[in-house]
């Protein structure tokens, strides 16, 4: 073993990550750790490289939480910095008992962690003490600072969404699952987003604090629905510069707001309708995906191979359709004429979210 070059053991190892699909290859990981010195050191990097601290998600690293990486030893430092992602769910209802003392020990020990998905039930907001933790956490960790948050359940009017963007600062990537009645701050969002997800409908005046800083540098835009008309005066500040519009559903506004994106790479759909057209797509789109909420779901491909015939620099097309749709022939054919690769390997919404539970 010592033979081997660290170079080979490492691309083993990360090989089996995602053997498992959806979820690490734990159990792999666990027994290689045990091999060798060299294989336990690669080995527990990715252990700990994902730490998802709830029930919903068996990861060896719950048990030993407080013990291993909020220990002042050597080897709780060198676990603390393996951490780059964490899910962690804190408050009353918190099914592992953790506080939001547990959040603030986890985010001040990693320094290198770069992104925190968060639940916060039962607790309305984070008092002085918690604030100015989180601010020391954060200058601490500089240069290399927390960038993605994801932030799905908390209190309708809880304002920690806004408490947490005003300690991170450097947060690029922002999700949203929850909803935002709580009024936004009087001072404007410093925070300058590159990717925004809102799983739910804020209302403007949210979204405008939200993209205050934002205008020149968002470039991925992830709704349940096109945002409505009276988001027309942001779009047309937010769109020319966006690469990447990722819709839920497709309804009319769909065709509408993507003429606010003349530069658009990307197109995501995941339930797109049976009977309202694409519309008029940008030239520069090069991967257009769309996808069916179940197996037993009929993807109507008709639209979708009337727009790649006015794509001309369209290099991708992703999806689940069945090659027993009756349509799937005329699709494969002109993704060929078009030069482009069609991607069916993708699993319908509803299996996708029973693999992930």
């Amino acid at each position: 073993m010592p033979h081997v070059p660290p170079d080979i053991i490492q691309n083993v190892l990360e090989s089996t990550y995602y053997t498992k699909g959806f979820t690490p290859d734990y159990a792999t990981l666990r027994s290689s750790s045990l091999v060798c010195k060299a294989w336990k050191d690669y080995s527990q990097k990715l252990l700990f490289h994902d730490v998802r601290l709830h029930r919903y998600h068996d990861h060896p690293g719950m048990v030993s939480f407080r013990s291993a990486v909020f220990a002042s030893t050597q080897r709780g430092r060198t676990l603390a910095s393996y951490i780059r992602r964490t899910d962690i769910i804190i408050g009353v209802q918190a099914d592992v008992n953790l506080t939001v003392d547990d959040l603030l020990g986890l985010v001040s020990h990693c320094h290198g962690l770069y992104a925190v998905t968060l639940r916060v039930p039962g607790i309305h907001e984070f008092g002085p003490s918690m604030m100015e933790g989180l601010r020391r956490a954060h200058e601490a960790s500089l240069p290399t600072p927390i960038r993605s948050l994801s932030l799905l359940l908390c209190g309708t009017q809880s304002p920690i969404l806004y408490q947490l963007l005003a300690v991170w600062p450097s947060i690029q990537y922002l999700r949203v699952g929850t909803e935002l009645a709580a009024p936004p701050p009087i001072e404007p969002n410093k925070v300058q987003l590159y990717e925004l997800t809102l799983f739910r409908e804020p209302p403007l005046a949210h979204v405008e604090w939200l993209l205050s800083a934002s205008k020149n540098t968002l470039r991925i835009l992830e709704c349940v629905v096109a945002p409505g008309s009276e988001y027309d005066h942001l779009l047309q500040d937010l769109g020319k510069h966006l690469l990447s519009l990722r819709i839920f559903r497709h309804t009319r506004r769909f065709a509408a707001v993507v003429q606010f994106c003349p530069e658009l790479k990307e197109i995501v759909i995941t339930q797109l309708s049976s009977f309202l057209p694409l519309g008029d797509l940008p030239p520069t789109l090069e991967h257009l995906s769309f996808r069916s909420m179940s197996a037993v779901a009929t993807i109507p491909l008709q639209p979708i191979i009337s727009a790649i015939g006015n794509l001309p620099k369209l290099r991708l097309v992703s999806c689940d359709a069945s090659k027993r749709n009756v349509d799937f022939a005329s699709l494969s054919e002109k993704c060929q004429e078009k030069g482009a690769i069609l991607l069916t390997g993708l699993l319908p919404i509803r299996l996708v979210s029973a693999a992930a539970e």
